[in-house]
């Protein structure tokens, strides 16, 4: 019987893991999205390492993806740029499950690799060359050490934290945020002196060094115009109800609130005070950092830092009801488990089919209905984004040649085409079927479609005959 479950067990741990794996291997498929181009256009402009490290310096903070972009080099095959990212997003798998097994017994570890492989928030960025799985993966590998240094102090443990925390920040600078939670905590862990300045010392003195020189990444990403609690809010419905009617969303946010505070009210008798308060730390410090940067616009991603730990307090939460009783409170548990879990896979599967867009099936669309030898002219709501991504995506459409018109030129000779592109997925339900600019109209032709956290839908439009001007637009 016992040789039986254990067989059960490891055939569903190997399912999980191979589902997860292939569902982030499929998402990195498809089209590169703006801020994949930036990091390709830093890393192809660059003449040598220390040149590349000025860019980085001066406008890219994602240094990891950009230093593996420059060592791959220009290449048609996008998916190799995105590599440290998935290996990234999969290691964070065993982090997540593996010592819940011990702590927590096997339903509990396959609970964990269940969240974390169907989470549609940590495959998106599992699969796009950013630095937000790199993030996730060095946050929890942070809360890992420390936790294997309270059942077994060693000065190792404490270097392997210092060196985990500058890794992390080589991904992205957002990281910092889990070095001030370990810091916020440092003064009730416990820790002698000499093992909290092992722990956080190199780190701080690596980072006061680099500010004394100048040395300072500074990036400005401007986007739409939402508050930032409003932006959290997409952060959690992204992490945990992505997909699904609104009634549905609010009832299972509830459950899943109810299971966070649980953990912390009726915490797991695993976890020792001193890592509940690490744990809190952690889900609080990069969220009320992110709100309260000096950002001229947040997104949902930068919240990634303290996602982990959301969803290890979520599974804490839910541990009492694992157990295979038939009462109402289990089912209800299960129940919304279950919907969590739909919800993500619903999300990730019109993530793999939509992507992040379909801007070179847009710019082939252009250039096959315009005349031959004649330049693709367009018009675009945003001509630095749509812009960016035309100028990458035109070499693979070498017959056609694309000129970008500012609406304010064309008078006489409109453009052919014109784009609009949508960020937000819920921005609007579909595009106007005419769009008029200046003494112009256009009417819809058709949408290239993305779904999810990155990227832009495009709508196409050509241009119809004038047979009554619209206003001019002020």
């Amino acid at each position: 019987m016992v040789r039986q479950s254990q067989r059960r067990f490891w055939a569903t741990l190997a399912l999980l893991g191979a589902a997860a794996f292939a569902v982030r291997a499929a998402a990195c498929d498809g089209e590169l999205w703006l801020d994949e181009i930036f990091g390709w256009e830093d890393a192809t402009a660059a003449t040598s390492l220390w040149d590349l490290f000025g860019r980085i310096y001066r406008r890219n903070s994602h240094c990891v993806n950009v230093v593996w972009t420059y060592l791959v080099g220009d290449t048609p095959h996008w998916w190799l740029y995105r590599l440290p990212s998935l290996a990234a997003g999969l290691l964070l798998l065993p982090l997540a499950a593996w010592p819940l097994r011990r702590q927590a017994g096997e339903r509990a570890a396959l609970a964990a690799l269940a969240l974390f492989g169907a989470s549609f928030f940590m495959t998106t960025y599992a699969s796009e060359a950013r630095a937000y799985a790199g993030v996730m993966l060095h946050a929890l590998l942070a809360f890992r050490l420390v936790e294997s240094g309270e059942s077994r102090p060693s000065p190792v443990l404490d270097w392997a934290l210092a060196l985990n925390l500058l890794l992390g920040a080589l991904w992205q600078p957002a990281f910092l945020l889990v070095w001030g939670a370990l810091t916020a905590w440092a003064p009730f862990s416990g820790r002698k002196a000499a093992s909290l300045a092992r722990m956080l010392a190199p780190p701080w003195a690596v980072l006061g060094g680099l500010a004394a020189c100048g040395i300072l990444v500074q990036t400005v990403a401007v986007g739409p115009e939402r508050g930032r609690l409003a932006v959290f809010g997409g952060f959690l419905k992204a992490a945990f109800v992505p997909a699904g009617p609104n009634p549905l969303a609010v009832l299972l946010g509830v459950g899943v609130a109810a299971a966070f505070a649980a953990s912390f009210l009726r915490p797991p008798a695993f976890e020792t005070r001193r890592l509940r308060l690490l744990r809190l730390s952690l889900c609080t410090v990069p969220v009320l950092g992110i709100l309260a940067a000096p950002s001229a616009s947040i997104f949902e991603r930068y919240f990634s830092a303290a996602l982990p730990f959301l969803y290890l307090s979520a599974l804490y939460g839910l541990l009492p009801f694992m157990s295979p009783r038939p009462d109402r409170a289990h089912w209800a548990a299960r129940a919304l488990a279950a919907g969590v879990l739909a919800s993500n896979v619903a999300a990730t599967a019109a993530f793999l089919k939509d992507g992040r867009g379909h801007v070179l099936d847009a710019l082939r669309a252009m250039a096959a209905g315009t005349p031959s030898g004649a330049p693709v002219r367009w018009v675009t709501d945003h001509p630095y984004r749509n812009g960016t991504l035309a100028r990458f995506y035109a070499r693979y459409v070498p017959e056609a040649r694309f000129e970008v018109v500012s609406h304010k030129d064309m008078g006489d000779a409109p453009a052919r085409w014109a784009v609009i592109h949508q960020i937000e997925d819920d921005e609007y339900p579909f595009a106007p079927p005419v769009l008029p600019i200046d003494l112009h109209r256009y009417r819809f032709v058709k949408t290239f479609a993305k779904t999810g956290l990155s990227g832009f839908r495009w709508h196409l439009y050509a241009l119809e005959d004038n047979l009554s001007p619209a206003p001019r637009r002020p």
